[in-house]
């Protein structure tokens, strides 16, 4: 397993001061999702006085275990009729940045050649709209806990949240703001509009940008200013170090992945590979949860039912506690 040095959030954080981090996430603490904060929140209560984890889970089932102590708050994604009748209000008050974010996006996207019809103006308008209503959650919740000195803005996400933090404004607060970038909050490939919102804006009016790969680091770069070449960086995801598991007890191989069962993680290919698997028993278990699980079980039912060195299973979406225990008590003799 790889074990996480830190976090981004440690870059900027000093405990001989107040310092206070404000922790901008979809889901954690609540449901599944984000799993990999579950052991970056352990580095960021040793760093941080206080921590203010502000959720965007839409539907707060479960509330998952954390040793770290945190203060909690949720903001729904769907805006309720107070935000829809506070936004024009937001608008007018961030008039100059706003309208600012706005010319630079479009300015940027004639330079690249992309054509700025309604789907791109609806995307960055909803956008922006989120963003200033975050940011207004934000500053009365930092109201709200008399917040203090230094203060980490960190959203988790490369999207409208990030985006609100450039909007959150105090002269009594020395803040500093910055983002993760993953995979989906990065490429715009991805999406079917072959397109994200305020890229060169984050870049520029975000204090740092930390991707969990190399290959996302140089993505973001054509979006740089050469101004702010080093305001984007490298932090990986990782965990903490685990015990490997029991010591082999049979000659077959078990073989075990571990994603979002989506078209990105190509888990058609471990399938049509098992299927050219000879000579040798392979027990392939799979990990996670997603729209593709059907068509990849039926597939797998079609190409591996009658292969006798072959089992496999489809555990679905569990939680990372459970899939930690999973490998310290077993030998897995290929990870995907």
């Amino acid at each position: 397993m790889i074990t996480q040095n830190k976090s981004p959030a440690n870059h900027y954080s000093n405990k001989t001061f107040h310092s206070t981090l404000v922790l901008i996430t979809n889901h954690f603490p609540y449901n599944h999702g984000e799993a990999f904060i579950e052991h970056e929140i352990a580095y960021l209560a040793q760093a941080f006085s206080r921590i203010i984890i502000i959720t965007r889970e839409k539907n707060p089932v479960s509330l998952r275990k954390s040793t770290a102590k945190f203060d909690l708050h949720r903001i729904n994604p769907k805006s309720n009729l107070l935000e829809k009748l506070l936004l024009p209000f937001l608008f007018i008050s961030k008039a100059r940045q706003a309208r600012h974010f706005i010319r630079t996006e479009k300015k940027f996207l004639s330079h690249t050649g992309k054509k700025i019809g309604r789907n791109i103006i609806r995307i960055y308008l909803h956008d922006l709209s989120k963003a200033l209503v975050t940011a207004w959650h934000i500053q009365k919740i930092l109201r709200q806990h008399r917040v203090t000195g230094k203060v980490i803005l960190y959203s988790y996400w490369m999207n409208s949240s990030s985006l609100a933090l450039t909007f959150v404004k105090d002269k009594k607060l020395d803040i500093k703001t910055i983002t993760r970038g993953h995979g989906s909050d990065i490429y715009e490939e991805l999406h079917p509009s072959g397109y994200l919102s305020f890229r060169p804006a984050l870049i520029k009016y975000l204090d740092a940008v930390f991707t969990i790969s190399a290959f996302g680091k140089k993505y973001l770069s054509k979006y740089q200013h050469e101004n702010d070449r080093n305001k984007i960086f490298v932090s990986r995801l990782g965990t903490s170090t685990l015990v490997p598991g029991n010591k082999k007890t049979n000659n077959g191989f078990l073989m075990v992945s571990c994603s979002n069962m989506i078209p990105l993680k190509r888990l058609d290919y471990i399938v049509e590979a098992l299927e050219k698997t000879e000579n040798i028993a392979i027990s392939w278990i799979h990990v996670g949860e997603g729209p593709e699980r059907k068509k990849i079980e039926a597939l797998a039912q079609q190409k591996l039912s009658g292969r006798k060195n072959i089992s496999y299973t489809f555990m679905g979406q569990i939680p990372n506690s459970a899939i930690r225990e999973f490998y310290a008590s077993n030998h897995v003799d290929v990870f995907v």
